[in-house]
């Protein structure tokens, strides 16, 4: 082999070192650009993900939140309800009707009206007079004639 075949050679072997390494550093790239790729598609996927996973849990408190909703404006309405029957279980109407229809209690005539004086004494428009005493802390109401 002459020195022009040596030289040949040693152009070819270069060429081909050259070749090689522009192969490895295309497919080098290729590589890297594909990982790349990869890593920017996962990132995309588990964003997505994390923003499904949120929508999800605030659709799910926006239910708890109209459900609590609709508990509050039953309560008021429960309270609203209440108020009208205690309203109504404390007025003097319906105190009076209770008296009269329950308990069987009328109104007084003009004889049977009781009053008592400063001195302790009952009074009572009728035939015979009441009076009271205090003995010992109890009372005791006694009847006597007219005088």
């Amino acid at each position: 082999m002459g020195e022009l075949d040596k030289l040949l050679i040693s152009e070819t072997n270069e060429h081909e070192k050259k070749i090689k390494r522009t192969v490895f550093v295309s497919r080098t790239k290729d590589f890297l650009s594909n990982v790349l790729k990869i890593c920017l598609l996962a990132a995309v996927f588990f964003a997505t993900l994390d923003y499904i996973g949120n929508k999800a849990s605030i659709s799910e408190q926006n239910l708890r939140n109209v459900a609590l909703e609709n508990e509050v404006h039953d309560l008021q309405s429960r309270i609203a309800e209440l108020n009208v029957a205690i309203s109504s279980q404390f007025s003097l109407e319906h105190i009076s009707e209770y008296a009269a229809n329950e308990l069987g209690m009328i109104y007084p005539t003009a004889a049977r009206v009781v009053s008592l004086d400063s001195s302790g004494y009952v009074a009572i428009a009728s035939p015979s007079s009441v009076y009271r005493s205090v003995v010992g802390g109890e009372i005791a109401i006694k009847t006597r004639s007219k005088e």
